[in-house]
């Protein structure tokens, strides 16, 4: 049942992702459901794994020195945790607006830096956590580095960011979505299998796309409309959050593919090339003039106020 649920969850979702990575996601269940991986080594390889990029980045985790606050956004993007947090190292949109609400709200931090290496992930939830970076940005500096990739749901993420730093060796883009349609029917007829599935005259497309019917016309129109929907709503949120044109994503940001850091910051990709330390470098930095012209400020305007 557990498992059903899981495969469910793979099929009933639209994806901003690589699909090399979602390939392989299906392959780790597919071991797993075949008895050949169990969820406990599962589990372990995929913290073995969070363990090292967090090692390898150096990340402060709830804030770093000079009011920084990070915030990890690795792995395949989720709406929430569930079953597929046992057969990938995943992040939550949810976690990521609740981090993003905390660090808002303590005084102490005056930037945030988004921590990204991600193939990207399901689409519910990114909008939503789209909307909260870019609100955010208008009030704290938000920085988005990208490691190795911020790909799909990932760039949809960073885009929204008040800029976008990647790593030398890093990509950015892959600005697309898609849907997985599992057709089960053919087997089960050579199996000498026939399920019908009844439905209500009052509900006629309800249990489309199921993978034990071929998919009818009506139903794969239905989906590219969906997709197209989302594609948009995708498009809409990078030029926002870039300030260019929506013509300007679709032509110039890599059309579906992954853009390599150079070649993304003379499309308008990303802004600059740099590593996670250069980045806290860099900011830490410029926090800390902020700082000293804030404090001279106030010092100006108290002496002003005495003797002038």
């Amino acid at each position: 049942m557990r498992d059903a649920r899981i495969i469910d969850a793979l099929i009933h979702s639209h994806w901003a992702i690589l699909p090399a990575k979602l390939d392989m996601i299906l392959s780790v269940v597919h071991a797993h459901m075949n008895g050949k991986m169990r969820v406990t080594q599962i589990q372990a390889t995929a913290e073995r794994e969070a363990r090292e990029a967090a090692r390898q980045s150096g990340s402060p985790g709830g804030g770093g020195k000079f009011g920084i606050g990070v915030i990890p956004i690795h792995g395949t993007i989720f709406p929430r945790g569930s079953e597929m947090s046992d057969v990938s190292g995943v992040t939550t949109t949810e976690a990521i607006r609740g981090q993003l609400a905390d660090f808002m709200d303590n005084d102490r931090v005056d930037a945030i830096i988004l921590d990204i290496d991600s193939p990207g992930g399901v689409v519910q939830g990114v909008p939503e956590t789209a909307e909260a970076i870019f609100e955010a940005r208008k009030d704290k500096q938000i920085i988005a580095q990208v490691w190795d990739m911020a790909a799909s749901a990932g760039y949809w993420i960073a885009s929204q960011a008040s800029e976008i730093v990647v790593t030398p060796s890093g990509e950015v883009g892959s600005v697309g979505v898609f849907a997985v349609h599992r057709d089960e029917s053919q087997r089960l007829a050579n199996e000498g299998i026939k399920i019908e599935i009844l439905r209500s005259t009052k509900s006629p497309h309800k249990a489309e796309m199921n993978p034990i019917e071929p998919m009818t016309d009506e139903a794969r129109v239905h989906e590219i409309q969906e997709l197209d929907a989302i594609y948009d709503e995708f498009v809409d949120a990078v030029a926002r959050g870039r300030g260019v044109t929506t013509s300007a994503v679709q032509e110039k940001f890599g059309q579906g593919r992954l853009v390599r850091a150079a070649d993304a910051i003379n499309s308008g990709m990303a802004d600059r090339a740099g590593t996670f330390a250069y980045t806290v470098k860099r900011i830490s930095k410029e926090i800390q003039q902020s700082q000293f012209q804030v404090r001279a400020d106030e010092s100006l305007r108290l002496i002003r106020s005495r003797y002038i």
